[in-house]
């Protein structure tokens, strides 16, 4: 007669990128002893996150901004950080500003191990980066002047200059100007 029976366990899996290899052994009365193997593998997944510093501060934003005086010394630190299951390698480094750095930052390739970081910091003199490259330019801020005034009267900011379209294609039609004499009055007495 046929027939068969099972044990079930449950355990929680390693991270095993490169295969883990159980194997599992039965014992049965006056019969010799079987083994079976079975195979289970968790899916490589490289990941790393990168952080950049200047004076420890994160500053990713401009209200988030160290301040400092021109003439500091400030320190830049790029640091990578490995989320992923397996090694990973950092090959360079490139700043928007500083150009380059992976010859100042040095050992590269560097491997960083699972649940691993790596570092890099510069050093530089505040007041003395080249310009960066804006992707957009900020509306410029309006200047404000005020005229010279008589007494008891209020200074008013001065107004913008409009300039006039080189277009040829279509020039705007001047509007007819009004004399005071047609628009309409009103006395103070007819007010109340």
């Amino acid at each position: 007669m046929d027939g068969s029976d099972f044990c079930e366990i449950t355990r929680t899996a390693g991270d095993f990128p490169e295969g883990k290899e159980n194997v599992g052994t039965a014992s049965v009365t006056d019969l010799e002893d079987q083994t079976d193997p079975a195979w289970y593998q968790t899916p490589t997944l490289p990941a790393y996150t990168f952080e950049k510093y200047v004076d420890d501060e994160e500053a990713d934003t401009l209200p988030d901004a160290v301040q400092v005086d021109a003439g500091d010394t400030l320190t830049f630190k790029y640091e990578v950080s490995n989320t992923g299951n397996v090694p990973i390698q950092w090959t360079g480094l490139t700043d928007s500003v500083f150009g380059d750095l992976t010859a100042e930052c040095g050992d590269f390739p560097r491997t960083i191990p699972v649940d691993g970081s790596d570092f890099c910091e510069i050093t530089r003199t505040a007041g003395d980066f080249p310009r960066a490259k804006r992707t957009s330019a900020p509306p410029p801020s309006p200047t404000w002047t005020t005229r010279p005034t008589r007494p008891g009267i209020r200074p008013r900011p001065s107004r913008p200059t409009l300039l006039r379209s080189t277009s040829t294609t279509k020039r705007p039609t001047p509007c007819p100007m009004r004399s005071r004499s047609t628009l309409a009055t009103r006395s103070p007495s007819s007010t109340r």
